[in-house]
């Protein structure tokens, strides 16, 4: 999969629903991107070591004090989720939430 194919997934799926707005206020013509591959960590428990995956980056919201939630793409399970970006850069994983739509109303 390549980074055109995902956004084709997520265009498909926002056919008619560009103007849509969530609780963020996140203004999709302007946060939806062009999906660079990113690592995410994810930790089971806060004792554990982190584990780690990549993603397909599709959305990100409007940085504050440089940290923000993003929507990304796992191909491997076919589902989109969430993740935060931490003040140091990196990403957390926050949980699939099943479609682009499903992801961008958990925020």
């Amino acid at each position: 999969m390549d980074s055109a194919t995902v956004l084709k997934l997520v265009e498909a799926e926002l056919e008619n629903e560009w103007d849509r707005v969530n609780a963020h206020g996140v203004d999709l013509p302007k946060c939806v991107l062009r999906p660079p591959m990113r690592e995410v960590f994810h930790w089971r428990t806060p004792q554990d070591e982190p584990s780690e995956f990549r993603f397909w980056l599709v959305l990100i919201e409007p940085l504050v004090d440089d940290s923000g939630y993003g929507i990304f793409y796992d191909d491997a399970e076919n589902l989109f989720g969430l993740a935060t970006k931490l003040t140091d850069g990196t990403w957390l994983y926050l949980g699939h939430h099943g479609s682009f739509l499903e992801s961008l109303e958990s925020m």
